[in-house]
């Protein structure tokens, strides 16, 4: 994965300038790194749909062939998982952003279709049904999992290393979820990583898209998600792929 700096924009909120960062690699000049961020390494057989996106972005398999990640990130020509051990390369057919998409406006979501082939993987998340406010409430404790960075600039660790962190959920406007630190924070390279939350069934649900954070070093700061149940509908009706909300388990994380 390159490192480099991440998009941001200015805004003026209630009297003070607000920094917004995408979180989508580039290859400009280098940050200055920062102490490295407890994102806990994930076994390769944990989250298998879990996708690296050209080493720029991340994202997640919902069906064999549909792949979800953040608008900001732009269209891409292939996706990377790691599913047994393997690293498998699938070429993408196209990529549909959501009309309007933007950082900050809740909306921030696009699909891939990947081209037909021998790929599968045999396991998929849980996505979550329509209107499900109770899995998404404030508090709630959720895992993301991405191929981010631990801090700016770190050369130390491999490129491409698929990675975990827990999270709590903050307030919600909309479709954007905040998204409070807990055990670490999301980093540059996350955009489109998917957040899994429990639901009370004891099933890791689907439940949103990784957007962007207000702190371009990898500090523990909060992040802000696009929730998933907002879109369920444009996602079938855009990608011609229908979804089933009674989706397989997903296997919990190894600790």
């Amino acid at each position: 994965m390159r490192a480099g700096t991440a998009a941001g924009r200015t805004r003026a909120m209630q009297g003070a300038t607000r920094i917004v960062i995408a979180l989508a690699l580039t290859a400009l000049s280098l940050s200055t790194a920062n102490a490295a961020t407890p994102f806990l390494p994930a076994k390769e057989r944990d989250w298998p749909f879990v996708a690296n996106l050209e080493g720029q972005c991340s994202g997640v398999l919902i069906a064999p062939r549909l792949l979800l990640y953040a608008a900001h990130c732009g269209a891409f020509k292939s996706v990377t998982l790691l599913v047994r051990g393997k690293r498998w390369v699938h070429r993408i057919e196209r990529c549909e952003a959501y009309p309007s998409a933007r950082l900050e406006g809740g909306n921030d979501i696009a699909f891939c279709v990947l081209a037909r082939g021998a790929f599968r993987v045999m396991e998929l998340p849980q996505v979550i049904p329509p209107s499900a406010d109770e899995i998404v409430g404030a508090g709630t404790r959720v895992v993301v999992v991405g191929f981010g960075e631990t801090q700016i600039a770190d050369t130390t660790r491999p490129p491409g290393l698929k990675q975990q962190v827990e999270m709590t959920i903050g307030r919600a406007r909309g479709g954007e979820v905040e998204l409070q630190p807990h055990s670490g924070a999301v980093c540059r390279g996350d955009s489109g990583a998917p957040v899994f939350a429990i639901s009370s069934r004891r099933a890791w649900k689907l439940i949103g898209i990784v957007s962007y954070t207000l702190e371009p070093d990898c500090t523990l700061a909060p992040a802000y998600m696009t929730r998933l149940d907002h879109f369920l509908g444009w996602i079938q009706s855009a990608s011609g792929i229908s979804l089933s909300v009674a989706r397989r388990e997903s296997r919990k994380p190894s600790r």
